[in-house]
């Protein structure tokens, strides 16, 4: 089977292996320090779904297995356009379920779905934000008061206090969104 990394042609794996064992067979011979796994196919099949240490690789019936690697900061780059267009419709989400809430009008079913989208949030921009400031972007904005926020938050759902919700989701959370959306420009 033919092995490419990156798209160049690192030669050839005979045998049956772990998909796994090849993994680190290509990551420990052929992959810079510091590179991290980003796609894997095989035959042109996209294996993401598939537990590396249960699925097996007849090397001798496949043609191909692409392996893809790049830096950390490569792909924080490469998603940070997309990113930063869903962050603004999450920006305007959670400040457009502020308005309902502060208005009186219904607000339940969106409020769930910003909240699933800022969890998502978090998620992401955690990690973003340490390899930004490693590569000299400086200091992101701080996550810190995010729990405490939440909290607030579900104090304010529990009490029925619309204002209360309103306030939390625009002026913390969507805030929050906008400060680092304007910091992964």
């Amino acid at each position: 089977m033919q092995v490419l990394v990156n798209g160049h042609d690192v030669g050839t794996i005979d045998g049956s292996a772990s998909l796994a064992e090849v993994i680190e067979h290509v990551r420990r011979e052929l992959v810079p320090e510091g590179m991290v796994l980003t796609a894997l196919e095989l035959d042109g099949r996209e294996l993401g779904a598939l537990d590396p240490a249960a699925t097996v690789i007849d090397a001798d019936a496949a043609s191909t297995l692409a392996v893809r690697w790049g830096s950390p900061r490569e792909i924080v780059a490469a998603s940070r356009d997309a990113m930063g267009t869903w962050m603004e419709r999450l920006e305007r989400a959670l400040t457009a379920c502020a308005e309902h809430a502060r208005r009186g009008e219904e607000w339940s079913a969106g409020y769930v779905s910003c909240l699933d989208g800022f969890q998502t949030f978090v998620r992401y921009v955690h990690p973003a934000g340490s390899v930004l400031e490693a590569d000299g972007r400086g200091a992101a904005p701080s996550l810190a008061g995010v729990a405490a926020d939440l909290r607030e938050l579900e104090q304010a759902f529990v009490r029925k206090d619309d204002v209360g919700v309103a306030d939390v989701l625009e002026y913390q959370l969507a805030a929050l969104v906008h400060d680092w959306r304007e910091y992964l420009r």
